[in-house]
């Protein structure tokens, strides 16, 4: 699987985002709703899951993220 990372936009990075939203680690907003995209504020909280979970923090979401 190819990873996803910060200036991606799509649906997986709606999933993404909803993910981290439900885990506390992201506040949605309605602009980021209506075009989902993979930027900073993502990267930081997808690194902040990683950490918690021993992952390698490289801020993307790939095979080991997932």
């Amino acid at each position: 699987m190819r990873a996803i990372r910060r200036g991606e936009r799509g649906a997986a990075v709606a999933e993404i985002r909803s993910i981290l939203v439900v885990l506390g680690l992201l506040v949605e907003d309605p602009v980021t709703l209506a075009d989902p995209v993979f930027d900073e504020v993502t990267e930081q909280a997808v690194r902040v899951f990683q950490q918690s979970r021993g992952l390698t923090m490289d801020g993307a979401v790939g095979d080991e993220t997932w």
